[in-house]
């Protein structure tokens, strides 16, 4: 299979990587394109939710 490190060497589920981001300082960079909106309606994704819980305890 592949590399597998030892227990010692794993990171604990717990700890939360992050790229820092470094210089990027224009806050109006993108200007009135700041935000993506998603493709779908977020209603529709929690009633997708609702009926993959549903069918999962039948």
């Amino acid at each position: 299979a592949g590399f597998k490190p030892k227990p010692k060497d794993r990171l604990r589920p717990t700890v939360i990587i992050a790229d820092a981001i470094s210089g990027f300082s224009d806050p109006d960079f993108w200007g009135p394109f700041n935000v993506i909106e998603p493709e779908k309606s977020i209603q529709s994704a929690i009633d997708k939710i609702r009926r993959k819980i549903k069918r999962a305890n039948r």
